[in-house]
């Protein structure tokens, strides 16, 4: 037995995609802002997939994409903020989709409006006592008000819907502190909301916090070669 060979022909107009970007610094502050569009060809896996159909239709993704941001430091660098806002609009998004036999497609489904919040903190504190010797913090924080646009699916109307399997916050902190003897303890967070499971919002996933810990020990066994022995901890919270 030999399965049909499936041919097709898929061809794609020629796109700009200029990108325009400026950075304004003035002492320890920075502000820039950018423009770029966006221009994406899908995937041979997206242009066939399990169905075994060459997708002919598929089309690529385009978008539009803005962003302003803000960066502040102190003149040691022991302080850093940085925060940053963003709009993009995609047309032509590719989603996956399932027939009624189970298997599953890709198709432009229409518009996706992603916008977001972006911000990250760098800290590090020298503390030299005799217990511990430095402190170094990184957090971050991300709001994704991503949306589908224009999206009919089986004749429903799925605009205003949150995009599948996107929280609205991702929340991170890691903590590694320096001990004396090259021991080091890290500590590691991450928060992430509730997110839908299908476009039509009906199913979503719990919210959830990620907790792990790990202390590692470095020593040097000769001039070249070095060593590391740790102990983790994962899932503390048994999320």
């Amino acid at each position: 037995y030999f399965p049909t060979q499936e041919k097709g022909t898929i061809k794609f107009d020629s796109e700009w995609m200029p990108r325009i970007a400026t950075n304004y610094e003035w002492r320890n502050m920075a502000w820039r802002i950018s423009y770029a569009k966006g221009y994406s060809t899908p995937t041979l896996s997206e242009v066939r997939s399990s169905d075994n159909i060459i997708n002919t239709a598929l089309q690529a993704e385009k978008g539009n994409n803005y962003e302003v941001g803000y960066k502040v430091k102190t003149n040691n660098q022991h302080l850093i903020f940085d925060i940053a806002a963003y709009s993009y609009q995609m047309k032509n998004g590719i989603l996956r989709q399932v027939n009624d036999a189970g298997q599953e497609y890709y198709s432009n489904v229409g518009e996706m409006n992603q916008k977001g919040l972006e911000s990250t903190l760098w800290l590090y504190i020298p503390i030299h006592s005799s217990y511990i010797k430095s402190v170094n913090y990184q957090g971050a924080v991300a709001y994704n008000h991503y949306r589908f646009g224009h999206y009919d699916v089986n004749n429903e109307d799925l605009e205003g819907k949150k995009i599948t399997a996107v929280p609205n916050w991702v929340l991170s902190n890691s903590i590694r502190i320096a001990l004396p003897e090259s021991l080091h303890l890290n500590l590691y967070h991450n928060y992430t909301s509730s997110s839908p499971l299908n476009d039509a919002n009906t199913v979503f996933a719990k919210k959830y916090n990620l907790v792990q810990a790990k202390m590692t020990w470095d020593t040097k066994l000769c001039t070249t070669v070095g060593l590391q022995l740790y102990f983790g901890v994962d899932n503390l919270l048994n999320e």
